[in-house]
């Protein structure tokens, strides 16, 4: 994703992109500048964190209700990359068939994270 104002310096990661969906929910600073803050003091990673404040919210009469695959999969669609992704993907695997007599093959691995369904709604997910 683009870097934009707002993002964690060289983690590839918008943080206001990656919460847009739940935008609607949930104050942003109090997400990221409380919450966030207050489970990563304590020692939680990053991305477990975030996975552990959206199962908090998730399910029958919480902020997100019965969040689905379906909905991550529908926001991954709308989300932009980097210029070049996920051409680079493209390209490269255009380069591995050019050698013939070699045969390689290349496989691409993402660390979603644990959300993993919004790479599979995103543009590279036939990639992974």
């Amino acid at each position: 994703m683009r870097q934009e104002k707002g993002q964690e310096k060289g983690s590839g990661t918008d943080k206001k992109d990656s919460y847009r969906f739940l935008t609607p929910l949930f104050p942003a600073n109090r997400f990221w500048r409380e919450e966030m803050t207050a489970l990563t003091k304590k020692g939680w990673d990053l991305p477990l964190a975030y996975l552990k404040l959206l199962l908090d919210d998730a399910g029958e009469g919480k902020p997100l209700g019965n969040l689905t695959n379906a909905e991550l999969r529908s926001f991954g669609a709308t989300l932009d990359f980097y210029p070049g992704i996920p051409q680079g993907f493209e390209d490269l695997e255009q380069q591995v068939q050019e050698h013939e007599t070699s045969r390689p093959s290349i496989e691409f691995y993402i660390l979603s994270g644990g959300l993993e369904e919004i790479i599979r709604g995103s543009k590279i997910a036939k990639h992974c």
